[in-house]
């Protein structure tokens, strides 16, 4: 174990203080048991606070595990069937179009799909969605139209044209966030409610949620932007909502990396905490 400590220890003191660098970094190593390797280095943000193992981050995709694991307890009580329409437990996600490009005017062409998208789709990345950093008709749609980003985490960023029929391809985007209406409209509450009854609660974490408490944001760290020349510039005004008019199943989730190792822990143990 002391060789590991030292070898890590090393790959984040590298990374937060070579050429680029980044401002910090938490990192932790763990097995079914325990952790057997927690680090941190460099600066929440850089203006001096420290890196710390507490440290909340915006977990943006690794969200994405623990919305399908709650879908998968629906499955384990017979509550959902991964191959029925979704529009059957998420009734919004079967009034969506499908966008086939855009007319003379700039104007998007769109059809119904030909198949209603399943939540196994969905859990797949096959279910027609993307993300508009991902997709040039989706950034179209951003620049052109007012889509929002998912990062407003507002019901209008989820609710956009399909890209492809369901089952046509993968493609990496907005699909685990329907995952997680599909779970509110079975349970009849908020995706966070859900989490926190049956997965946080159960494993004793605390710091992980789609709203933050106010411990929670003064242990949080800042995302930063790189510059063309490797510098490095706090963007304080860019942040997951708290309170968000939707729990975005996809990437909204806040939390410190030794709250995840208990999830992880989970799964590494078939489902005991």
């Amino acid at each position: 174990m002391t060789e590991l400590k030292t070898a890590c220890d090393a790959v984040l003191s590298g990374v937060t203080n070579g050429t680029p660098r980044v401002p910090g970094v938490g990192a932790m190593v763990t097995d079914a048991e325990s952790d057997i390797y927690s680090g941190a280095a460099g600066e929440r943000r850089l203006d001096g606070v420290p890196m710390t193992e507490d440290t909340v981050f915006a977990i943006f995709s690794t969200t994405k595990a623990i919305a399908a694991t709650t879908a998968l307890q629906c499955v384990e009580e017979e509550l959902l069937d991964l191959d029925a329409p979704a529009k059957d437990y998420a009734p919004a996600i079967g009034r969506l179009q499908e966008i086939e490009g855009f007319d003379e005017g700039g104007q998007p062409k769109l059809r119904p799909p030909k198949s209603h998208v399943t939540t196994r789709q969905l859990m797949l990345h096959t279910g027609g969605f993307s993300y508009d950093f991902c997709n040039e008709i989706y950034n179209r749609m951003a620049q052109e139209h007012g889509q929002p980003s998912v990062v407003t985490a507002s019901r209008a960023a989820i609710e956009t044209p399909m890209l492809f029929d369901p089952g046509e391809r993968c493609e990496y985007g907005t699909n685990i966030d329907w995952v997680g209406q599909v779970v509110e409209g079975i349970r009849g509450k908020r995706l966070g409610a859900v989490m926190r009854e049956r997965v946080f609660d159960p494993l004793g974490i605390g710091d992980m949620a789609f709203t933050r408490t106010g411990a929670m944001k003064e242990r949080s760290a800042t995302v930063h932007a790189r510059g063309a020349d490797g510098s490095l510039t706090p963007m304080d005004d860019f942040a997951l909502p708290d309170n968000p008019e939707v729990d975005m199943g996809g990437h909204g989730l806040y939390g410190t990396v030794p709250e995840y190792m208990k999830f992880i822990r989970m799964w590494l143990n078939d489902g005991d905490g």
